[in-house]
């Protein structure tokens, strides 16, 4: 049984809706290691997301697939990197919330692992 989201298209969001607390919750109860966390400089809700890769060479594979899907959904994470850990930030600067668009990057992150 797919949520309607994952069958969301892969493209650009003009307006994208903000995610309703249902929405959010779950999205998080399907992708557990995805965490719901506040900024602390101004208290923006953000997705965040850690890897581990065994390599370097691993962990910037993984961050070339995470640039192209950020140019074709023209939102883009805010990214970390030390040898292979990866760690991912998300949320609609636009909107300072956490929006559809932030979940569709997140599930289809998840999907290029």
């Amino acid at each position: 049984m797919n949520p309607d989201w994952k069958l969301e298209e892969v493209k650009p969001m003009k307006n994208p809706l903000l995610l309703t607390k249902e929405e959010l919750n779950l999205f998080l109860a399907s992708f557990p290691n995805w965490k719901l966390e506040r900024r602390a400089q101004d208290g923006i809700e953000i997705l965040t997301r850690s890897y581990q890769f065994t390599t370097f060479i691993q962990a910037f594979g993984y961050l070339s697939k995470i640039g192209l899907l950020s140019e074709k959904l023209d939102h883009h994470a805010e990214i970390y990197n030390l040898y292979g850990l990866v760690k991912l930030t998300v949320f609609t600067h636009t909107t300072k919330n956490l929006t559809h668009l932030d979940r569709l990057f997140a599930y289809q992150a998840e999907l290029l692992l």
